[in-house]
């Protein structure tokens, strides 16, 4: 019997079936023989018949490793990187707002589109005058599509959002 990390209920739907492939795969690499398998959201247990030779110390650090790895490189996530962040902003007083930032590098601030081909590191809009590099033009438009979404979101609507204030030189 194994856990994940802090017995975290991550075992579920996609990634539950792909743990019993990736454990199948090693223990039948190994030649070892999986009587019973069973995979919980928080725990697997295996009962395997292994070669004497190998030992049984040795099967399980292999299927716990390429199963870790496998799965880790597979079901990337940045829920953990979300959570953390969402944590620390609550705990400042702030709310953590998820924006879709496609296309915010084709877009000025004020709203209108500004094309670029990839290797244009300026943005210049024609039709505001906003003038800056194409990395701090994006983050604009990024805070610019957050605050809109507290404006449109009931939750978050009394909350103070606040853009931040800096100057930058061109």
């Amino acid at each position: 019997m194994w856990t994940p990390k802090y017995r975290r209920a991550v075992l579920v739907g996609p990634i539950a079936k792909r743990c019993e492939q990736v454990l199948r795969q090693v223990a039948n690499k190994y030649r070892a023989e999986i009587m019973a398998l069973e995979i919980m959201p928080d725990h697997v247990h295996v009962l395997v018949e292994v070669d004497p030779q190998l030992g049984i110390h040795r099967l399980v650090k292999h299927l716990k490793g390429v199963s870790s790895h496998t799965l880790r490189q597979e079901f990337r996530t940045w829920s953990g990187f979300i959570r953390k962040l969402s944590y620390k902003a609550e705990s400042a007083g702030r709310w953590l707002v998820k924006v879709n930032a496609r296309g915010t590098s084709q877009q000025c601030p004020c709203g209108r589109a500004v094309p670029k081909k990839l290797w244009d590191r300026k943005h210049h809009c024609s039709a505001c005058g906003f003038k800056t590099i194409r990395d701090h033009a994006s983050a604009l438009e990024i805070l610019r599509r957050g605050l809109r979404l507290r404006t449109e979101t009931p939750a978050l609507a009394g909350v103070a959002l606040e853009a931040p204030s800096f100057s930058y030189g061109e």
